[in-house]
């Protein structure tokens, strides 16, 4: 194989590397973070700009939303602000470890925190559509 010919592949390996890793091009997603300041959940499947917890759509993928709460609540990333509960949900008997964080979440369904015990919490600006249950709620410091 002559060097022309060699250096003609190289150019053109070349060419075909950079486009790849270009942003915007095949091989790398433009924006694979949720648009929701402050959030670094991936985007999910049903959305083209937010996670499962931002994501406005009332018809979230609601089997993934409670999968994704309980891996959170696991991790003890009680980190829950700007979230959208699209249906009812309880956190019977919890126990959080430290300060949970419910600043402007919207609560369009029944919410029921009976039996929680809490070390600090902010609601501020959260909104609840229904009705809020906080029956023997435990606060401690």
């Amino acid at each position: 194989m002559g060097s022309r010919k060699v250096i003609y592949l190289i150019v053109i390996f070349l060419l075909v590397i950079s486009i790849v890793y270009i942003p915007g091009f095949v091989g790398e997603e433009e924006n694979e973070i949720c648009i929701h300041k402050g959030c670094n959940e991936p985007i999910w499947e049903g959305s083209d700009e937010y996670c499962i917890f931002h994501d406005p759509d009332p018809n979230k993928d609601k089997v993934l939303l409670e999968q994704k709460l309980k891996e959170k609540i696991e991790n003890k990333d009680y980190n829950f602000s700007g979230f959208i509960f699209p249906e009812n949900i309880s956190f019977p008997d919890m126990i959080f470890e430290k300060k949970v964080n419910f600043t402007n979440a919207v609560f369009y369904g029944k919410i029921d925190f009976s039996g929680i015990t809490l070390i600090d919490a902010d609601f501020s600006n959260a909104v609840f559509e229904e009705a809020v249950h906080f029956n023997d709620l435990n606060c401690t410091d």
